[in-house]
């Protein structure tokens, strides 16, 4: 009879043990994904503000770059940008043309890069919205470095109007 107490709760120990660790990763994944769409909904918030704000600046630099090739991002535009983005949780934010080539960013070691390989970029050039959840010290699998802080990339379609065809990524 002995034994088969020790038995039992030996048994009832680990059966305990396994289904609070389910439950806990469970519960990890449910609030990540949460906290993800929570992000993304204010992200995509922020970035139709911003690009609402200077729409038609942006939609002209965007149409004239296809048109007739790479152009000088205006200093106006980058500064009319920043001060909309400024007392914002944003990090840093880059604006890409139709190529995937970085027309802006908020680091201007980015500005020019070639990003056409982007999984973000190439989501979001076909017309969905696409984010992605980055955790400190580990690989970005998106923009290929090692992020210094936590953060949730947003890459938002960028047209002339509801139905306009797409002329470039926010990020």
């Amino acid at each position: 009879m002995f034994k088969l107490l020790r038995f039992y709760s030996i048994a009832s120990f680990i059966s305990i043990f396994i289904t609070a660790a389910l439950l806990t990763l469970f519960y990890r994944e449910v609030t990540i994904h949460w906290i993800t769409q929570l992000a993304e909904k204010s992200n995509t918030a922020l970035a139709q503000t911003a690009l609402n704000s200077i729409r038609p600046e942006l939609m002209r630099y965007l149409e004239a770059e296809a048109s007739a090739g790479p152009q000088k991002f205006p200093d106006e535009l980058a500064a009319a940008i920043e001060n909309v983005m400024r007392d914002t949780p944003v990090i840093r934010f880059k604006i890409y043309n139709r190529n995937g080539v970085v027309a802006f960013s908020s680091i201007t070691s980015q500005i020019g890069a070639d990003q056409s390989r982007n999984a973000g970029f190439m989501a979001a050039i076909g017309g969905t919205l696409a984010s992605s959840l980055i955790y400190r010290d580990r690989f970005n699998p998106l923009d290929k470095i090692t992020e210094d802080a936590n953060l949730l990339q947003t890459y938002i379609p960028v047209r002339s109007g509801p139905d306009g065809p797409i002329l470039g990524v926010f990020e």
